[in-house]
C-alpha cells in the first residue's frame, strides 16, 4: 500500500484527520455525559490505538518491531541519551501526584504516535529509500519528522502556541526516529517520547529552559551521535528489512 513516497503522506494525512475527527467526537460525548477530562483522554487514545493498528493489519501490513535484533554495544549511544533524559526528567522537582497524572496524559499520545509515525510510515519511508544509503536514511528521518511536527498543528492552534511548538516536535522526532532505527525496537522510542511528554507537563516546575534554534541544534546532534554506530555497518544490514 505504501509503495511511493506520495502516496506515504496522503496516508498520513489521512490518518491524521481520522485522529482528529475521533477527538472531536469524543469531546461532543463528554462534554454530553460529563466525562472527566482525563478518562476522556484515556478513551480517545484507546480509539485511535484501535483504529491504528486494525488499518496496519487490515491495509498496510508493516511489522511493528517491539524485541531488537541489534547488538547492545551498538544500542549503547542511544541508551546514553535514553539515561541522560530520565535524569532530566527528575530535576523538575514535581511531587508524586504530578508525576503519576502527568504519565496518565502523555502515555497514550507517546504509544499511539509512535506506532503510527515511527513504526509504520518511517518504515515505509526507509524501505522506499534503502538504495540510497545514508542519505536515504537521513531523507526518511527528514520525511517521517516534518509530518511528525505538522501533527501538531492542531495542537499549536488549540493553545495558542508559536511555531516553536512545530520546530520542538520536528526536532524530537528525528530523535525518535535514530532511537528506532539504533535499537530496532520501538519500545525506546515509546519510552522516551512518553519521558518528553512528562517533562513538558511538568516544565512549569523546571529549572531549565533552552531556545528553540538550540533546541533544534542539540537534537539534530543528538540523532546523528545516535545514529553513528548504524551508519558504520560494514554488512549493511538493517533490523526492517
Amino acid at each position: 500500500m505504501l509503495k511511493k513516497y506520495w502516496s506515504i503522506v496522503l496516508f498520513t494525512v489521512g490518518m491524521f484527520f481520522l485522529a482528529a475527527l475521533v477527538n472531536i467526537l469524543l469531546e461532543i460525548v463528554s462534554g454530553v455525559a460529563h466525562i472527566p477530562e482525563v478518562y476522556g483522554s484515556y478513551i480517545q487514545y484507546i480509539i485511535i490505538m484501535i483504529l491504528y493498528v486494525y488499518i496496519n493489519r487490515k491495509w498496510v501490513h508493516q511489522e511493528i518491531h517491539f524485541k531488537s535484533k541489534v547488538p547492545w554495544k551498538e544500542q549503547i549511544p542511544g541508551l546514553i541519551f535514553i539515561v541522560g533524559d530520565i535524569i532530566y526528567l527528575f530535576s523538575t522537582n514535581s511531587d508524586f501526584e504530578m508525576y503519576v497524572t502527568g504519565i496518565g496524559y502523555s502515555i497514550g499520545s507517546a504509544v499511539t504516535e509512535e506506532y503510527f509515525i515511527r513504526g509504520i510510515v518511517l518504515i515505509a519511508l526507509l524501505h522506499l529509500a534503502k538504495d540510497k544509503g545514508v542519505w536515504g536514511t537521513l531523507l526518511a528521518i527528514f520525511i517521517s519528522s516534518v509530518l511528525f511536527g505538522a501533527m501538531h498543528i492542531i495542537t499549536m492552534l488549540a493553545n495558542q502556541l508559536g511555531w516553536g511548538e512545530i520546530i520542538t516536535a520536528f526536532s524530537m522526532g528525528m530523535v525518535y526516529a535514530a532511537l528506532y532505527i539504533a535499537t530496532g525496537t520501538i519500545l525506546w522510542p515509546m519510552f522516551i517520547h512518553l519521558v518528553q511528554d512528562l517533562v513538558v507537563y511538568l516544565l512549569p516546575h523546571s529549572n531549565f529552559t533552552m531556545p528553540t534554534i538550540w533546541y533544534f541544534v542539540v537534537c539534530l546532534s543528538i540523532t546523528l551521535i545516535i545514529l553513528i554506530p548504524y551508519f558504520r555497518r560494514e554488512d549493511n544490514q538493517v533490523f526492517y528489512s
